[in-house]
C-alpha cells in the first residue's frame, strides 16, 4: 500500500478504512518520525486534550502524591535496551539487559481512584536517580525525592503526573500520545525523549527536549492559559508559575510567551552552548571532560561505532547530560571516586 498525503490525512481525521488504519498504525509505530512530518500544530493541539485524565482522577493523583511521599516498597530496576531510533543516536545493534532486583531502593504502590481507575505511584526517596520501565515500554529516570503516578493499565491512556524531576524516553506509539502533567503544564509527545523538572515549593517548571517533538500546553480552564509551545531538540522551556511567563531557550536564541498567547519572540543568545552534530561519542565525552573539568572513564574502542547529536548549555547539569547519553546509547553510567564511568 502506497503512503500518500491524502491517505495520511484520512488517517489523522479517522476517515480511512480499517485496513488502511491498521497499515498506517503499524508503519507509524515503526517510524514515528514520519508521522511528525504530516502533523501540523493543529493536529498536535487535537492530540493533547484527548490524553488527559478524568478530573476526579487527576485530583486523586495529586492528593496521592502529597500523601504517599514516605511510602517505601520493592521495585525491580530494569534497563531495557533497544536499537536506538531517535534522531540523536546512531547505534550498531541492540541488546536487552536486566539488572538484579533491588529490595530497598524504589517504591511502587497501586491505589484505586473514586472513578475505579487504578493509579500506580512510584516514589524515589533516595539521593540519586532511579531507572524503570512503564508498561508501554517507555523508559523513565526518576530523580531523587521525586514522585510519578500513572493509570493501570498503561497502554491506551499514556498519561502520567510528575512532582519532581524525571527523564522520559517515550516508547513509539503513533496513535497514543504520551502526556506528562507537571506544574500546571501538560507536555505531549509521540516517541521522543525529554527532561521535566517541577518541584512543589519552586516557582519554575523546566522542560528540555532531547529528541523528537513535543507540544506544551497549560490547563485550558485556566484564565491565564497561553498558546501551545512547540519544542525542537535542544530547546528548553522555563515556565514561571508566579508571573505566568514562559521562556524557550536553545543554542542560538530565546523565545518568550506570555498569558496573552502571543507568538514567542526571538531574543539574543545568553550563554555558551555545547552543540554536537553526529559526533563520535568518544569525542563528545572528551569535550564534556574539558568543559566541566571532570574525569569520564570509557573504552574508546567499545564506543567506536556510536555517534551523538544534541545541544546543551554549559549551565546544564553534567549528571543529567551523561545520564541522557547513557540511556539513549544503551550504556551503563556510574559515579566513581574520580568522576564517572560510562561503558556498554
Amino acid at each position: 500500500m502506497n503512503i500518500s498525503p491524502e491517505l495520511v490525512a484520512r488517517f489523522l481525521s479517522n476517515s480511512c478504512s480499517k485496513e488502511e488504519a491498521d497499515f498506517l498504525t503499524a508503519y507509524f509505530d515503526a517510524h514515528p518520525e514520519e508521522l511528525e512530518k504530516y502533523m501540523g500544530e493543529a493536529e498536535w493541539s487535537q492530540f493533547a486534550p484527548q490524553q488527559t485524565l478524568p478530573a476526579e482522577t487527576d485530583r486523586y493523583i495529586w492528593k496521592g502524591i502529597k500523601e504517599d511521599a514516605g511510602f517505601t516498597a520493592i521495585h525491580r530496576r530494569i534497563f531495557r535496551y533497544s536499537a536506538a531510533a531517535a534522531v540523536l543516536c546512531l547505534l550498531a545493534g541492540g541488546a536487552v539487559w536486566l539488572s538484579k532486583q533491588s529490595n530497598n531502593q524504589q517504591l511502587a504502590q497501586t491505589q484505586t481512584a473514586k472513578d475505579g481507575l487504578q493509579i500506580n505511584t512510584i516514589v524515589n526517596n533516595t539521593t540519586h536517580n532511579k531507572d524503570f520501565i512503564l508498561e508501554d515500554g517507555s523508559e523513565v529516570t526518576l530523580a531523587a525525592h521525586s514522585t510519578l503516578q500513572h493509570p493501570k493499565p498503561f497502554i491506551q491512556n499514556r498519561s502520567v503526573t510528575l512532582e519532581g524531576k524525571a527523564f522520559f524516553n517515550v516508547a513509539k506509539n503513533a496513535v497514543s500520545p504520551f502526556a506528562v502533567t507537571a506544574g500546571g503544564l501538560t507536555t505531549t509527545a509521540l516517541g521522543t525523549s525529554f527532561w521535566i523538572e517541577s518541584f512543589n515549593g519552586k516557582s519554575k517548571v523546566n522542560i528540555k527536549l532531547v529528541t523528537g517533538k513535543v507540544v506544551i500546553q497549560k490547563d485550558k480552564g485556566n484564565a491565564q492559559a497561553f498558546a501551545p509551545v512547540y519544542l525542537t531538540p535542544g530547546e528548553e522551556l522555563v515556565f514561571d508559575k508566579v508571573n505566568n511567563q514562559s521562556t524557550v531557550n536553545n543554542s542560538s536564541s530565546e523565545r518568550t510567551a506570555t498569558a496573552t498567547g502571543t507568538a514567542p519572540a526571538k531574543a539574543k543568545k545568553t550563554v555558551d552552548n555545547l552543540n554536537f552534530n553526529q559526533r563520535p561519542l568518544s569525542e563528545v565525552l572528551k569535550e564534556l571532560q574539558a568543559k566541566y573539568n571532570i574525569t569520564i572513564q570509557f573504552d574508546e574502542a567499545a564506543l567506536a561505532k556510536m555517534k551523538f547529536s544534541g545541544s546543551y548549555s554549559e549551565q546544564d547539569d553534567i549528571d543529567d547530560i551523561l545520564h541522557t547519553i547513557a540511556l539513549l546509547n544503551e550504556l551503563h553510567l556510574e559515579k566513581t571516586t574520580t568522576g564517572y564511568s560510562i561503558n556498554p
